[in-house]
């Protein structure tokens, strides 16, 4: 698991900033706040930086690993 590589403060860091940057970018693109703290922004997030069953962490994996993407 990667918290347990990075450590929780690494990995809550991470997460913050992505958050940050996340809510950025829908700004930018028009999106309601509510839609960023929602689960569509912050619930995505946080399930994409901490669960194996994610697509898009384990598609993240792959890619740091150098490995093929996985089948969905």
């Amino acid at each position: 698991m990667v918290g347990k590589q990075l450590g929780a403060s690494a990995l809550a860091a991470l997460t913050t900033r992505g958050f940050s940057e996340l809510a950025r970018l829908g700004r930018a693109c028009g999106a309601r706040a509510e839609t960023m703290t929602g689960l569509s922004g912050l619930g995505d997030l946080i399930l994409s930086c901490s669960s194996p069953q994610s697509r898009n962490f384990a598609l993240g994996l792959a890619l740091g690993r150098n490995e093929p993407r996985p089948l969905r």
